[in-house]
């Protein structure tokens, strides 16, 4: 009789599993920023984003939608090790408007951007000798995201000086 022999051998594949991570960032307010599909344990580049008049300090992790910051991510050292959203954390920047002529500043002030400049529709320059006539541009109503300078347009007052006698025959 045939006699039926079975081998069975086994092999062990040690297999690491690597799990893929989504971060989002969050730019509260400023540019898009698609989401990105990173490797566990892996680093992450910094990324930029803008938002008008702002600086950008970093990304941050929050519990509650961003609207408190826990940590700083920090690109340096961290690792990704689940899905994440990273919060934007933005700082105001700080823009200076000068109301001038040809030779001196009438007012100057550094403000923080889009503050509200309404109060200077009634800044009215003083100059011997000159009366004010208009701004040469329209001084805005909200800071812009730039230093704003905006010349004065004057009327010149002449006065006629008579020198000598008034009964003088020629």
């Amino acid at each position: 009789m045939p006699t039926l022999m079975l081998a069975i051998f086994g092999c062990v594949v040690n297999e690491q599993v690597s799990y893929v991570y989504t971060v989002s960032f969050d730019s509260m307010g400023g540019s898009d920023i698609d989401a990105l599909e990173i490797e566990e344990q892996s680093p992450l580049e910094f990324v930029e984003a803008l938002k008008e008049g702002h600086t950008l300090i970093g990304w941050y992790i929050s519990d509650d939608e961003g609207e408190t910051v826990k940590a700083m991510w920090d690109f340096d050292s961290d690792l990704v090790t689940e899905s994440v959203t990273l919060y934007a954390k933005w700082e105001v920047n700080t823009y200076t408007i000068t109301l001038r002529d040809e030779e001196t500043v009438l007012y100057q002030e550094t403000v923080d951007y889009n503050y509200d400049l309404s109060y200077l529709e009634t800044f009215v320059p003083n100059k011997e000798g000159h009366v004010f006539i208009a701004w040469a541009d329209e001084i805005p109503p909200l800071m812009p995201a730039s230093h704003v300078t905006i010349y004065v347009v004057w009327d010149i007052q002449f006065s006629l000086v008579q020198v000598g006698e008034e009964d003088t025959d020629y």
